[in-house]
């Protein structure tokens, strides 16, 4: 998330040749809305990913449109209330597979999340992620 810059939106970012981009439902958020946002860690000098509105949707895609395993993400949850977030990976078949995890509330640390096996070969991976802070997404293909 180097990339990104801290008090501009953008619709989508690319990194190691993965695209988090945002989505308002289906429709893929654009250059006139609120979109992805950045953050700086002060503790860890990171770069956080965050929604320019809590209906906004991250999805996670490589470039090549190849399937990807989704190893772990770090997560930072400034509000006070303890979230619940559903990671929901599409497979090349159509079907999908999910994993929910819990962001504690109020934590200024970066909690890791590692994903299952499940996740191990997917075309994207989709999460709403309401008030909370995304940073250091590991993919392999």
């Amino acid at each position: 998330m180097s990339g990104l810059d801290v008090g501009t939106s953008t619709p989508a970012y690319g990194e190691d040749g993965y695209i988090l981009s945002a989505r308002v439902g289906l429709r893929p958020c654009d250059d006139g809305q609120k979109c992805i946002f950045a953050a700086r860690d002060q503790q860890s000098k990171r770069t956080l990913a965050f929604p320019g509105s809590e209906s906004l949707n991250f999805n996670v895609a490589l470039q090549s449109q190849q399937t990807f395993r989704v190893r772990s993400l770090k997560i930072r949850n400034p509000d006070r209330t303890t979230q619940s977030i559903m990671f929901v990976g599409k497979l090349p078949s159509g079907s999908t597979t999910a994993y929910a995890v819990t962001v504690r509330g109020n934590m200024p640390d970066l909690q890791t999340f590692i994903f299952p096996d499940s996740f191990g070969d997917v075309v994207s991976v989709s999460w709403s992620p309401k008030g909370t802070q995304v940073t250091d997404i590991r993919l392999t293909h």
